[in-house]
């Protein structure tokens, strides 16, 4: 688009975001209150799941898996050449119309992470601009934060002023020889200037370390600046999405160590391994799309929200069997899946003992899967009342199969529970 068009359009954008602020002013933040609004971004499938652009950097992977693994994904738009999209965002021009159809479609949505007019003469963004009219995904407002506005402004000069010693001309010397423009440097900065303020306002004592190595190792703090964008953007985000972490940028950028220095209860919830459990998901379904039409058949087949759930159950489990430390090893993490996604077995085995010791009599109900489930017969009423099933029912015979069933969901976890439902509906092994 041209210089013109896009000031326009950045206009347009903070007229619409300065209503946000002055609504904070006067009302304060609300819990419900999102920045761009769902009206805003038509939103029909929950949850909102920002995107990894890094994947084909990292992985060698495009952004197609993703995108039945959430209910919309949102995809951050940096302004980047066509030589660079594709590692920069996960996908390559070829793929704007066929991600435009899905946005069409209400499964993903586009949103500008940089500023409007630094996407001046970048063309292959025009068709996005034009069909979808992006917003501007920006961070919560001064008004909205507890810190004071001049202390923030303060916090913004400490970072002009120690940039200019040396990390400016590190930064303009590193973008030069990468041949990259001059937006980017402009990006960077600015993004950059972001994380610093945030963690000053979050007391994040590595700051002042970064502060140092601004002036004496320009190159160090920048990385340790790029690591930590990653976790204060969920933090002041006002869309409240979720935020996906694959496990290459978890290992490049050391993020698990550097979440734990975040002070509690800002802690941001990493949605870790959104490529690695995909890429076992897909294993599994014997289907892994590549194109728009991969995409399609699958959310089409397996039901968008399933999918989620199941990765969801596959997060979760990774999580806990790691005592709530993220793996560092993907050898860990199919490990932890593989066993998972047999363990969901156990529960049709289960059930079945559970049926054939169920034994229905005129007037009551009497158990007997002592040897299956390891319980008292005197206990059954209070188990059966605690699924909602009741003793008083007559004609129970009938319902063998949905009692042994109900009850046998009560003793596993809920998500091999989701693993389980999911390989039962669709026939998996």
């Amino acid at each position: 688009m041209k210089k013109k068009d896009l000031q326009e359009y950045k206009a347009k954008e903070r007229k619409e975001f300065d209503l946000f602020k002055r609504k904070i002013q006067f009302q304060g933040l609300a819990p419900h209150d999102r920045y761009p609004s769902l009206e805003r971004l038509e939103i029909f499938h929950q949850p909102i799941v920002y995107s990894v652009g890094t994947t084909y950097r990292f992985d060698k992977q495009k952004i197609w898996s993703q995108i039945p693994l959430a209910g919309t994904l949102l995809i951050p738009l940096s302004a980047y050449d066509k030589d660079r999209l594709l590692n920069g965002c996960g996908f390559e021009v070829s793929d704007i119309p066929d991600l435009i159809r899905l946005a069409k479609e209400g499964h993903v949505r586009f949103g500008l992470a940089d500023r409007p007019e630094l996407f001046e003469n970048l063309d292959h963004f025009d068709p996005i601009f034009t069909e979808l009219n992006p917003p501007e995904l920006l961070y919560l407002p001064d008004e909205a934060l507890s810190t004071d506005p001049q202390t923030i402004n303060n916090f913004r000069k400490e970072f002009e002023d120690t940039a200019k010693v040396n990390y400016y001309d590190s930064l303009v010397r590193a973008i030069k020889n990468e041949g990259l423009s001059q937006n980017h440097f402009l990006s960077m900065v600015h993004h950059r200037m972001d994380t610093f303020v945030y963690m000053k306002i979050l007391d994040i004592q590595e700051v002042d370390n970064i502060s140092k190595l601004m002036k004496t190792e320009p190159p160090h703090a920048d990385t340790l600046l790029a690591a930590y964008e990653y976790l204060v953007e969920p933090i002041f985000g006002p869309l409240k999405a979720y935020k996906n972490y694959s496990l290459s940028e978890i290992q490049q950028y050391d993020l698990n160590s550097l979440r734990s220095k975040i002070p509690y209860p800002r802690t941001p919830n990493l949605r870790s391994f959104p490529t690695e459990i995909a890429r076992f998901i897909m294993k599994k379904v014997a289907f892994n799309p590549s194109s728009y039409d991969d995409c399609i058949k699958v959310i089409d087949h397996y039901e968008q929200n399933g999918l989620y759930k199941v990765y969801d159950a596959l997060e979760t489990e990774i999580k806990t069997k790691k005592q709530e430390k993220v793996s560092t090893h993907i050898s860990e993490v199919d490990e932890i899946m593989e066993n998972s996604w047999k363990d969901a077995n156990k529960i049709g085995r289960r059930r079945e003992s559970v049926q054939f010791g169920i034994s229905v009599l005129i007037g009551g109900v009497g158990i007997l899967a002592r040897a299956a489930m390891g319980l008292d017969p005197s206990s059954a009423s209070g188990i059966l009342a605690s699924v909602g099933i009741s003793a008083s029912e007559k004609g129970l015979n009938k319902y063998e199969k949905l009692f042994a069933d109900k009850i046998t969901r009560f003793f596993y976890n809920k998500y091999l529970v989701t693993i389980y439902d999911f390989k039962q509906k669709y026939n998996l092994k």
